[in-house]
């Protein structure tokens, strides 16, 4: 309480609450130095002996790095990599990221607890991402690995989700505003190994995921021939229907037909010179759920493997429950944006806050720029049934995955049970066929039934046999046909 000091005593010890001091010396009594001046009244000023160590805490500032959003990058730089950790604002211009010794080409601060950092060119290899700043470097751990990799495959350097069709890529609210402005700096892709899924990992805007963005380097990939067959895309289960883990089981849905992307391919404008590959779904298509993207190794993306990464959707949470195993959108979500909107700041959070603070706004629900009342009613539509829930996901580096199938070149994501072999040697046939294509993605619940049906009461040679009929009754295409009865 400094209530009992003299006014001029008053803004000394304020200053020394809202931003503490440096020890500069403890081989002696503490004291204050300033300016010599006659403006100073020393009797005030000795009442500031009254203060004692004690009131002071000491806090360690020393910056944290948690996780990187890239895992790797070319050995020729220029991935942008964002850093999530702690502890990075306050710097006063000082903070410094480098891979390995080798310090960062670029790095812009998004909060205290986000900051992208450009790898600059480096030899192939693993290093440490460390942040330093005058109070400290941040400590090794495996959760600051980022290798570079000398390939001239293609390489993915960024996986973004933007909001399509808000506040922030209209730009009659600033001449300034496209699609990139819409991304969302706050959220990053859930990567298979990285864990429990967490907040960062899902956005809150009503109109679903409508927008990803995909940064390819040009390497050897043909971007402009893009199409969505070059992808795979799962979804889960929406809201309280039920969710899972695993994207390969029943509840999950392999997008096709209308339910597919538009693929918009804008040479050179993403991360370090990369081509930068939209996906825009319609408002609405994926809604309180998790979406499952697989980038393939096509000889259109160029990629040496394939990329496997998840966004999920639960539109008006407010993060309430951080730790919990499921997000639920309830009633506190709903009081929470009440409260919110009474707020004059949370209006107009373009004008108020930088972009980055006003596009990850806790409470702008459907992005507008404002929170209000329709953010409030967008949390109570997404409380019942069939929405109202997003489970948290936890998925092994190495999957499951959803099977890939098309796409210009496209190399399997596992092996094919078509090639699985007895210990003879002999190709093993019966339930296998039914297993293989209940899997597949591009067959019909017609084409497994058929199949099934046909090896409980068949041997193998039957199966191929009766192919032919197969084929007529259920209209197989030819090169599932060949690589069925293969």
């Amino acid at each position: 309480d400094i209530s009992g000091y003299s006014a001029s005593d008053r803004v000394i010890l304020q200053a020394l609450k809202d931003y503490g001091m440096i020890v500069a010396d403890n081989g002696s009594g503490w004291y204050l130095s300033g300016e010599p001046s006659t403006r100073w009244n020393d009797d005030d000023l000795h009442t500031l002996t009254q203060v004692l160590g004690s009131n002071f805490e000491a806090v360690n500032l020393t910056p944290i790095v948690s996780g990187l959003n890239q895992a790797s990058g070319a050995t020729t730089g220029g991935t942008a990599v964002t850093i999530q950790g702690k502890d990075f604002s306050g710097a006063a211009g000082q903070l410094k990221v480098f891979f390995g010794t080798t310090p960062a080409v670029g790095v812009s601060i998004l909060s205290d607890t986000i900051l992208i950092a450009t790898a600059p060119a480096h030899a192939a290899g693993t290093v440490d991402v460390t942040v330093q700043t005058p109070y400290g470097t941040s400590a090794i751990s495996t959760s600051d690995r980022f290798t570079f990799a000398a390939t001239t495959n293609s390489t993915i350097t960024a996986r973004n989700i933007f909001y399509n069709n808000s506040f922030f890529d209209n730009p009659s609210n600033d001449p300034s505003f496209n699609d990139d402005t819409a991304i969302a700096t706050d959220k990053s892709a859930y990567l298979p190994g990285s864990g429990t899924s967490g907040f960062a990992n899902y956005s809150t805007y009503d109109k679903g995921i409508n927008g990803l963005m995909v940064d390819l380097t040009a390497g050897a990939g043909n971007h402009p021939a893009l199409t969505a067959s070059d992808f795979t895309f799962k979804t889960s289960a929406q809201g309280l229907s039920g969710q899972s883990s695993d994207p390969t089981d029943g509840s999950w849905t392999t997008l096709s037909g209308a339910s597919l992307p538009t693929v918009i391919d804008r040479p050179g404008q993403g991360v370090g010179g990369s081509d930068r590959i939209e996906l825009i779904w319609p408002d609405g298509t994926i809604v309180d759920r998790w979406l499952e993207v697989i980038v393939k190794n096509t000889v259109n993306t160029g990629l040496a493997a394939q990329d496997v990464f998840f966004y999920g959707n639960a539109p008006g949470d407010t993060n309430d429950d951080p730790t919990g195993d499921f997000k639920a959108i309830d009633a506190i979500d709903q009081s929470n944006i009440k409260i919110a909107a009474t707020n004059p700041n949370n209006t107009g959070l373009y004008f108020t806050y930088s972009l980055a603070g006003a596009i990850s706004n806790l409470w702008d629900i459907n992005r507008d720029g404002d929170v209000n009342a329709n953010d409030q009613l967008a949390a109570k539509v997404h409380s019942v049934s069939p929405y109202g829930e997003l489970d948290t996901i936890n998925i092994a580096a190495t999957g499951p995955f959803a099977p890939v199938s098309g796409g210009a070149g496209a190399t399997a994501a596992v092996p094919s049970a078509l090639t699985l072999t007895t210990a003879a040697g002999s190709s093993s046939g019966g339930s296998w066929v039914a297993n293989r294509l209940d899997s597949l993605a591009s067959c019909s619940d017609s084409i497994t039934w058929y199949f099934a049906q046909l090896v409980a009461d068949e041997s193998s040679s039957d199966t191929v046999s009766h192919a032919g009929v197969g084929h007529d009754a259920v209209a197989v295409n030819d090169k599932l046909l060949d690589a069925l009865v293969s």
